[in-house]
């Protein structure tokens, strides 16, 4: 009997080894089957960006296109005083474009000159010795606008929504609301007021200090 205690321990450490090799075996094998399902469901997520970012450029290229003939036909656009289009991409992981804004602005204005904003830098605050020759109100903007959204679920203009592929196959479906946009378009017309917005008297600017009151 000397010896045989050992024997079947080391005959039972060796199964062991075995069973402890086969699962370890079997955990490679899975682990590698669900890297290789994760790698193929991430080539396949990065097509579909890919395609909806290629998609959605194009569709924000025909609305471009769009705007750019209003802009060189419609009389009041083509001589207002000032015109431009704008395009404001979103981006994934700085690449794919998930979605596009445009907007057409025509009009008198669209911002403060440089002249008007070095008055509302040097008189932000009314000081006793500064001039009070100001302007009651300035005009920081006067312009009409016609905005545009495009994603891979919609294109919307005017705040018309069209389905993206129809849109693509006909760009003229957006007619009859862009008709309506250029019959009555939205206005932007902004003032800043003389102290309120420029020579503030200081006692009214913000004091998150005093703004506590007395404890």
């Amino acid at each position: 009997m000397a010896g045989e205690t050992y024997a079947q321990i080391k005959k039972a450490k060796e199964e062991l080894e075995r069973e402890q090799r086969e699962r370890n075996t079997e955990a490679a094998r899975q682990a590698s089957v669900r890297n290789a399902e994760e790698a193929f469901r991430n080539a396949e997520e990065s097509k579909k960006r890919i395609k909806n970012s290629q998609e959605i450029e194009a569709n924000a290229s025909r609305i471009y296109s769009i705007f750019q003939e209003i802009m060189d036909n419609e009389t009041q656009v083509r001589f207002s005083h000032k015109k431009t289009i704008s395009v404001d991409k979103t981006k994934y992981d700085g690449s794919n474009v998930t979605s596009a804004d445009l907007e057409l602005k025509w009009g008198d204005k669209f911002t403060l000159t440089s002249a008007e904003s070095e008055i509302i830098r040097k008189h932000k605050y009314k000081g006793l010795h500064l001039s009070t020759q100001l302007p009651e109100t300035i005009v920081s903007a006067d312009y009409y606008h016609i905005e545009a959204h495009v994603d891979h679920a919609s294109v919307s203009i005017a705040g018309a929504r069209f389905n993206p592929e129809e849109f693509k196959l006909n760009p003229t479906i957006t007619s009859q609301a862009l008709a309506r946009a250029l019959l009555n378009p939205p206005r932007v017309f902004r003032t800043l007021t003389k102290g309120y917005d420029y020579f503030v008297p200081r006692s009214n600017a913000s004091d998150p200090i005093k703004s506590q009151g007395p404890f």
